[in-house]
């Protein structure tokens, strides 16, 4: 019986990971159904009490809050997914999700906790030598910085981003890095460089598909 009861909720959290994955996959693209398989799997989790899908879920949750402006919802979410990730001691996931944190606060114009948020991103992620993670730290703060016209500091923490993303290969921090020193170059009325930065972006985008900067 003990044996039929581990293998069922094993095929739970099996099945409440896929459903995370799904809601995860979807919050830029459909923030509201992303809301709403996030919810799902959140219930699902505190039924069995799983902690790693319930903070997957708040994690989803609190991230596509912050893009239908849910704002102080959204704080609410993540900083319980952020507690939940700690206990477990999940150091990517919450890395990620305070970058999410100071995202939030960057649409709300609140520079400084943005910036502390990003930072606190970058820096966990430095810490369990995550190269990517700290790219997408530093491009959070880039945003920041041009966004506040503090663009030399902009283009220090965009460029050495856009190293790692060179470094790995990776695309999708890439467009936003590009996309980030085309409005900081901008910004300088460096407008040549702007223009190759975009146009960089571009052509990314419209090779992979991503659609979003």
């Amino acid at each position: 019986m003990i044996v039929m009861q581990d293998t069922l909720v094993k095929i739970d959290t099996l099945a409440i990971d896929e459903l995370n994955s799904k809601a995860w996959s979807l919050n830029r693209k459909d923030a509201y159904k992303a809301i709403e398989l996030s919810t799902e799997a959140l219930a699902k989790s505190k039924e069995i009490n799983y902690r790693r899908g319930i903070a997957l879920a708040l994690k989803t949750l609190g991230t596509s809050q912050v893009w239908i402006s849910k704002n102080e919802e959204a704080l609410t979410t993540l900083f319980e997914a952020i507690s939940i990730f700690n206990e477990l001691g999940d150091k990517k996931n919450e890395a990620e999700t305070y970058y999410y944190v100071g995202a939030n606060f960057r649409y709300l114009s609140d520079y400084d906790s943005a910036i502390k948020y990003y930072n606190e991103c970058y820096s966990i992620n430095n810490q369990i030598g995550d190269e990517m993670g700290m790219a997408d730290g530093l491009n959070g703060l880039g945003t920041v910085y041009y966004s506040i016209e503090k663009n030399d500091k902009s283009l220090e923490v965009l460029l050495e981003s856009q190293k790692l993303c060179v470094k790995h290969n990776d695309k999708e921090i890439y467009v936003k890095v590009l996309d980030g020193l085309g409005e900081t170059y901008h910004n300088l009325k460096q407008y040549d460089l702007a223009l190759e930065h975009y146009n960089k972006c571009a052509t990314i985008c419209a090779t992979t598909g991503n659609k979003q900067t």
